[in-house]
């Protein structure tokens, strides 16, 4: 018997074309060794389960010399001298286990090791660093989500430590592969959708693909349909991850950008669609529906997969979304393993030492990778106590300058009601009178938009700078003339909309002659000079809100959110929405204001370097792991052509 067969004999012997000979190699179906340039020979071995296994095809020996009719060819070959008794006799997968190789391994066990993997790290990141919590409504009930939130870090765990067990106990576990899928997609659904509610999405991009992938090998299994090889359907899976990340930067930007960047994506979301449908879109469905996908097609994708995923986790890491990160990082590292082993190693018949040095191997790259994460969460933490005291001690300030400086307009208003002549003006009726005393206060004064001058019935009776609109104008109705007026005491008005369109605030004072209400001044208060004035001298480093008692915008760094409702707005303007930002909050009272300050996320920027340059230091270490591995794994093995068991 022959040790090695050509293409030409497989084909022969497979009674197939020499095409689909080839085919079966790419598809890892069938292994080989090369031989000189091009030439391909492929061990018995691998061709003895396809025979072994037929129900029509019978092999000639010279105690049975009969010939399938598809087979006369094989007639010319003479006397092949192979005993398939012997093949299929408990004693061959004996001998094959004892020369250090699994019948039943192929590179499937990659995808399991990766699975189990990307399990274990998540559980790790839930357990130990990002603890799982519902921000909006509950998904289950709170009671239920109560319950599972805590152990379902461990469910993920145990999903991991079972596809493990499925490489190295396949056989005895084979009764229980359907159940173990089964269980999977339970699993990842449950785990999706507590994402959805957690608010952190980009962790679905590699959710969603893997519940995807297991439920078509269920189907598959069930319906008997052609999966394609290995690395078909873990290049599905990439291109499953790249369309899931599409959608969910189409549907939710704010998950991934902040800022300046969000707003440019929202007002170019029809150049991004183009981008995606006409360009990106088509090439990953082609790659989804295509079989056999060309090795330089393939090493194109993966490298750009790569990239993506490298670059995707640093981003992530600077914003702190931990398990988006480790899943972006530990797939971009595999990504590599994978085309190292495609383009060079592919061909080579798995072992138990292979599977136990890649498995302690990516164990290692794992561990380092979790490690990096956690190093980046304590620095995280360190910078974050740093920022809290600075922004801390910046709302301090912030506070006490805005209630000097309402104190400071007070006493004006105080010291002019009390005025006698201010009196007798407003009892008389003298304009000429109150608008040059109106001229001195504007002056005097700071950030105003109008000094104003009020009579018992609400009717402006001076206004400075003049504005016919407002002059002779009742105000009786308006909020801070009835406050005034029945509280008998100074008064800073909520955020409203005055005659002109413009968004202001009064703060006013009572005029009593005699303890009888004859009238009130009032300054109408400038919010966008107020606003520039603190974002030059105080806060130009932090983006800043203060609101009213109605949740309104009174104050800020963004002159667009004055007058707006910040609840309304908090998806994209909210405080601490951005979790690389740290907010502080003070409230003060006459104004009843909410203060809060947030850090700009440009004090990060450093830190954007220091993940990038860790991670390139992961995957480098990475890719050291896999050399080492390559070396110890591909040492020289028992040749299985020499055992006893394959001799005739």
């Amino acid at each position: 018997m022959k040790k090695f067969y050509s293409v030409k004999e497989a084909a022969e012997l497979l009674n197939v074309s020499t095409n689909t000979v080839y085919t079966y190699l790419k598809e890892n179906k069938l292994y080989a060794r090369r031989f000189g340039r091009g030439r391909f020979k492929i061990p018995f071995l691998s061709l003895a389960p396809f025979i072994s296994v037929s129900n029509e095809k019978e092999i000639v020996t010279e105690d049975n010399p009969v010939v399938n009719k598809g087979r006369a060819s094989l007639s010319k070959q003479g006397n092949l001298g192979i005993n398939l008794d012997k093949i299929n006799d408990l004693s061959y997968k004996s001998s094959i286990e004892e020369a250090g190789y699994l019948q039943n391994w192929k590179d499937i066990v990659f995808f399991r090791l990766y699975k189990f993997f990307c399990c274990l790290g998540v559980g790790f990141i839930y357990l130990t660093i990002e603890p799982l919590k519902i921000l909006s409504t509950s998904f289950l009930g709170k009671e239920i989500d109560g319950v599972i939130l805590p152990i379902l870090p461990f469910v993920l765990i145990l999903s991991g430590i079972i596809s493990l067990l499925t490489v190295f106990y396949e056989e005895k576990l084979e009764k229980f592969r359907l159940s173990t899928h089964v269980l999977n997609v339970f699993v990842f659904i449950i785990f999706s959708f507590y994402l959805i509610y957690s608010g952190n999405y980009l962790a679905l991009m590699f959710s969603v693909p893997l519940l995807f992938i297991t439920l078509n090998h269920i189907f598959s299994g069930v319906f008997g349909l052609e999966e394609g090889g290995f690395f078909s359907r873990f290049t599905k899976y990439l291109a499953l991850i790249i369309i899931t990340l599409g959608v969910i930067i189409f549907f939710v930007p704010e998950s991934l950008f902040s800022g300046y960047i969000l707003d440019l994506f929202n007002l170019n979301k029809g150049l991004y669609i183009m981008l995606w449908y006409v360009l990106l879109l088509p090439i990953l469905f082609y790659l989804l529906y295509k079989k056999n996908i060309p090795s330089i097609s393939l090493g194109f994708f993966y490298f750009f997969v790569f990239v993506v995923l490298f670059l995707l986790s640093s981003l992530l890491g600077y914003k702190s979304f931990w398990v988006s990160s480790y899943l972006c990082l530990i797939t971009s590292i595999f990504v590599l393993f994978l085309v190292f082993w495609h383009f060079y190693y592919s061909k080579d018949l798995l072992s138990k030492r292979k599977i136990y040095v890649f498995t302690a191997i990516f164990f290692w790259i794992s561990v380092s990778c979790l490690f990096g994460i956690f190093t980046l969460w304590v620095k995280k933490k360190s910078d974050d106590r740093q920022i809290k005291n600075i922004t801390d001690s910046y709302v301090e300030r912030f506070s006490d300058d805005l209630i000097s400086y309402f104190e400071r307009q007070g006493s004006l208003l105080v010291g002019i009601s009390g005025d006698v002549k201010i009196k007798k003006a407003i009892l008389a009726n003298d304009t000429n009178y109150l608008n040059n005393e109106a001229r001195k206060l504007y002056e005097e004064g700071n950030n105003l938009r109008a000094v104003i001058f009020y009579d018992e019935n609400g009717k402006s009776i001076s206004v400075y700078p003049l504005r016919s609109i407002a002059l002779n104008t009742n105000f009786s109705e308006r909020e801070y003339f009835q406050k005034t007026k029945i509280y008998s005491k100074g008064y800073v008005s909520n955020v409203y909309l005055n005659i002109l369109g413009n968004y202001t605030i009064m703060q006013t004072e009572p005029i009593f002659d005699e303890n009888r209400f004859v009238g009130m001044i009032g300054f109408s208060i400038s919010l966008p000079k107020l606003s520039e004035k603190y974002t030059k001298e105080l806060l130009s480093n932090f983006n800043y809100w203060v609101l009213d008692k109605n949740k309104v915008v009174t104050l800020s760094n963004n002159e667009d959110l004055i007058g707006s409702n910040l609840e309304k707005n908090d998806k994209k303007y909210g405080i601490n929405q951005n979790q690389e930002r740290i907010s502080s909050m003070r409230l003060i009272s006459n104004p009843d204001w909410e203060i809060y300050i947030e850090s700009d996320s440009n004090h990060f920027a450093g830190n954007f370097n220091l993940v990038l340059i860790l991670n390139l230091v992961l995957v480098i270490n990475g890719v050291l792991a896999m050399g080492i591995g390559f070396i110890f794994s591909f040492r020289k093995m028992p040749n299985l052509m020499d055992l006893d068991i394959l001799r005739a």
